[in-house]
């Protein structure tokens, strides 16, 4: 008994020993590839490595960083064929990898330096908060990935450029981003980076509610004058001079009346129809960014000019200035106005107003300024607006109404501020040019006003305003109409002209009777000496009337042949 149980624990030792002998081989003398193989796998995927050992081999090892791998671990297993499977690749497992075998042709080793590459994903993100209108809110975005993700910013789905301060970390990458209140918006934070060849995206997205702040009426203002260097309002206040920036909100730097000029440019006049649209630009950029002097070591800033105001809302922007205001009465407000407000007109001072030093005391927009240039007397430049003649007749042939008379039409139309209505007596006139033409309230009780019709200069295109009142065969014509009538005429053009082709071909054969194409003889295979004599031709030259003569078909040009049937001539 005793000899069986030494001879168990022998061969146990024995076996322990050999394992022993071809570990410590394989870790000290065996071959191993020169370079450790390059391999990446993503994030939370299955992967696998393969040994490829030979059948032969008598032992297997897995190792990671120079430390053996159990079968037993939780996400690590070795397959039957020696392959090291992966159920849930992390981050945890980068490393260098070593399969070791003993064979036939010694101990061998094969090296895999692991990378695992992690799609973008946004850690910390903003939620949606509400702010008032005017303040400067930040916001900060870290995201996670390998390789490190970008990230960039959105407002209602436009990228923000140049606007956020970008840091990269060991591990994360952060973003922070400075926005000035004006509008409630959408903003999005979203972080992406390459795996392979695909791009991996992960954003979040949150509300910026804005809220109205009232303006302080017992605060006073603050600013500075400055020449204009916005984009917004840069045509409109091209030479003008200096005008006032509104620093009375510390956070605002100046930029905060550009930016809500810019919103209801947005969301306002973008959908305005002319000449509301230009009249409106003018007026916001000259209220947004008034005329500037420097009065005992201030910066003043001048009101619009009521000429102006009366311009806009009693004549050009008539019917959109109203709704406005009927929304107000509604508590309907236009969401990015800021502090914005609809400016009283009556109590505005006017163009010819100046203090002691002689400077005028308001920003001049000049909508209601004639340009000199521009000025005809004769004929008309484009919507007529400076025509300044005496053509006091509609196109039917009415008598004009003096504007300022009330009799037969009452009328508030156009407002006494246009500097073209100045001594117009009853004379046509385009006041702001709010008509495709001059035009006039008209003696007849029964038609109030008509355009008048005075030519267009030689050299002048006459200017259609977009606004044109039409008559309901105007209204019929629409591009589409306008489309359909000109194929049809050019059907007809078309149908016209094969008819005319037709006719004249059938006149010319008539006229020139029939002519057969000509044969040479030699083409022909004609014995002439088997023709039978025609007793009824005659030669060219016999005395025959030349009338008739017209009319015969030169028999010398008929040849007789036989082409499928045999012709017999008697």
């Amino acid at each position: 008994m005793m000899d069986i149980r030494s001879l168990l624990v022998a061969s146990i030792f024995a076996q322990h020993v050999f394992c022993f002998v071809i570990e410590t081989s394989i870790e000290n003398s065996g071959l191993t590839d020169a370079k450790p193989l390059s391999i990446s796998a993503i994030h939370g995927s299955r992967f696998q490595l393969s040994c490829d050992v030979p059948a032969e081999s008598i032992y297997t090892q897995w190792s990671k960083n120079g430390i053996r791998i159990s079968n037993n671990e939780s996400r690590l297993s070795i397959t039957p064929d020696q392959s090291l499977s992966f159920s849930s690749i992390s981050k945890a497992d980068e490393g260098l990898y070593e399969c070791s075998f003993e064979g036939e042709e010694g101990s061998r080793a094969r090296q895999w330096q692991f990378h695992v590459e992690v799609p973008a994903r946004i850690k910390e993100f903003p939620t949606s908060q509400s702010v008032t209108f005017g303040d400067s809110v930040e916001f900060s975005c870290e995201a996670i990935g390998d390789p490190l993700p970008n990230i960039s910013w959105f407002r209602d789905g436009k990228q923000v450029t140049n606007a956020s301060h970008y840091r990269q970390f060991k591990e994360f990458t952060k973003s922070d981003i400075t926005f000035l209140a004006v509008k409630t918006e959408n903003i999005t934070c979203r972080a992406s980076n390459m795996i392979g060849d695909t791009e991996r995206i992960s954003s979040r997205s949150f509300i910026m509610s804005v809220y109205p702040r009232e303006p302080d009426e017992t605060k006073a203002l603050r600013g500075y004058c400055s020449l204009y260097n916005g984009f917004i309002c840069k045509s409109h206040l091209a030479g003008v001079g200096f005008v006032w920036f509104n620093v009375s909100d510390d956070k605002a730097s100046g930029l905060l009346n550009e930016e809500i000029t810019k919103g209801i440019w947005e969301t306002v006049l973008v959908h305005t129809k002319e000449p509301c649209k230009s009249a409106a630009e003018k007026l916001l950029c000259h209220y947004a960014f008034p005329h500037c002097r420097i009065l005992n070591g201030n910066a003043l800033s001048l009101p619009l000019c009521y000429e102006d105001c009366i311009a806009v809302r009693q004549s050009l922007c008539f019917n959109e200035w109203s709704l406005i205001e009927e929304d107000k009465k509604r508590g309907v407000v236009i969401g990015s106005r800021g502090h914005f407000r609809l400016p009283q007109c009556e109590t505005l001072p006017r163009v010819d107003d100046v203090d002691e030093n002689g400077h005028p005391k308001c920003s001049h927009a000049g909508l209601t300024k004639i340009k000199k240039d521009q000025v005809t007397k004769t004929c008309l430049r484009g919507n007529g607006r400076f025509y300044l003649g005496e053509a006091n007749i509609t196109k039917q042939g009415i008598p004009c109404q003096s504007w300022n008379s009330q009799s037969p039409h009452s009328h508030n139309r156009p407002p006494p501020v246009f500097e073209e209505m100045k001594d117009a007596k009853n004379y046509c006139r385009n006041p702001g040019g709010e008509e495709p033409k001059p035009w006039c309230y008209t003696m007849d009780p029964i038609v109030r006003w008509q355009h008048c019709d005075i030519p267009y200069c030689p050299d002048a295109v006459p200017g259609l305003s977009p606004d044109i009142r039409m008559l309901p065969i105007d209204s019929a014509m629409t591009p589409a109409m306008t489309l359909l009538l000109s194929g049809v005429g050019c059907g007809a053009l078309l149908f016209l002209f094969l008819v005319f082709v037709v006719f004249w071909r059938f006149s010319k054969q008539r006229r020139n009777g029939y002519h057969h194409p000509i044969v040479e003889m030699n083409q022909l295979d004609i014995d002439v000496d088997k023709l039978t004599d025609n007793v009824a031709y005659h030669p060219m030259g016999s005395l025959v009337d030349s009338r008739l003569e017209r009319l015969e078909y030169p028999r010398n040009d008929i040849p007789v042949f036989q082409v499928s049937n045999q012709l017999n001539y008697p």
